[in-house]
């Protein structure tokens, strides 16, 4: 997929730490999505990507879900994530991605804290997608 390309050349341009945050419209896991009981080629394609480009993709506290749709909200899914590479990991002793509430959007926003810095000031690159 042109996503996954893109941000592999992205990511293999980029020295030290990063992180990548989206609407990745696809979950990883069959759990992540209601009613649903078998992996997708999109999201056996995400899987992949996170792998090949070493990133870890952290547990999601305050909620299940990040995106809710359908009759009566009934369709609830995990699309949003923050990915950050192990240097990322190295430089933080307490990473977390939590969910906030919902105004008014069918998604939540979620928030990547880092808290208790284990470094020294580094440079830091941003890309707008």
């Amino acid at each position: 997929m042109e996503l996954w390309e893109e941000l592999g050349a992205i990511r293999s341009q980029c020295e030290g730490p990063s992180v990548v945050s989206r609407d990745f419209n696809t979950t990883r896991f069959p759990s992540e999505k209601t009613n649903c009981v078998r992996l997708s080629k999109a999201m056996t394609d995400l899987s992949s990507c996170i792998n090949e480009l070493e990133l870890i993709d952290p547990p999601l506290f305050g909620g299940s879900n990040t995106w809710r749709g359908g009759a009566n909200h009934r369709n609830a899914s995990r699309i949003d994530r923050f990915l950050y590479s192990f240097p990322w990991d190295e430089m933080f002793l307490q990473i977390r991605q939590c969910t906030l509430p919902s105004l008014g959007s069918d998604h939540n926003h979620i928030v990547l804290t880092c808290g208790n810095k284990a470094f020294k000031r580094s440079y830091f690159k941003f890309e707008k997608w």
